[in-house]
């Protein structure tokens, strides 16, 4: 015979906090639940215990944003953090970098005024999300908008002289890029010599 299961007040279940057990219906043990959202209802014990419910349906519902270009930002990066089957993971997997914001609507509170402002300047296609510090977690704190261009300068492989990048001092100086970056990686020359400043 198995051992009945002991429910504690204020157990958790995903957003649902136990507030105690009531009668039962059906020989399945019921629970007087309260949501994060302050949604007080019934569920039974097994749904709980199963998994099979999370909240009280306030996760589950459908926001507004879903087919805009901010929310498929969001589930990118959620992806190249937490899918493996995705082909960025390995690149934030072994630096363990992570995603901080934990849904949808903590995301949209702290970037959407940021994200409309940039999309207003550079355009909608051109606003991209940026980590300042790439060795470091996505979050409030170390996220920007950026454009495609700056973003290709903040790489870990970017040449830095003078706070401008190799591609910029090749375009002021009328240099071919590939032959710079060959001179200066695989030949081993100094940068000052090879932009002969």
């Amino acid at each position: 015979m198995s051992k009945k299961r002991i429910i504690e007040d204020w157990e958790r279940f995903w957003k649902l906090s136990v507030i105690k057990e009531v009668k039962q219906i059906n020989n399945h043990r019921r629970i007087l639940c309260e949501c994060e959202c302050w949604k007080i209802k019934e569920y039974s014990l097994y749904h709980l215990t199963g998994g099979k419910i999370k909240s009280c349906g306030c996760i589950t519902k459908k926001h507004w944003m879903a087919k805009t270009r901010f929310y498929f930002i969001f589930k990118q990066l959620n992806q190249r953090c937490k899918n493996p089957r995705t082909p960025d993971y390995n690149n934030y997997w072994w630096k363990w970098i992570k995603c901080e914001w934990n849904d949808f609507t903590s995301f949209r509170d702290d970037m959407y005024i940021s994200y409309l402002e940039h999309s207003e300047i550079y355009w909608e296609k051109n606003t991209t999300i940026d980590r300042r510090n790439w060795n470091e977690n996505y979050s409030k704190d170390n996220c920007r908008w950026a454009t495609r261009k700056i973003q290709s300068i903040n790489r870990p492989n970017t040449i830095i002289y003078k706070w401008k990048s190799l591609s910029e001092w090749c375009r002021i100086l009328w240099l071919k890029y590939p032959t710079i970056w060959n001179r200066i990686k695989i030949q081993w020359k100094d940068i000052e010599e090879v932009l002969n400043i």
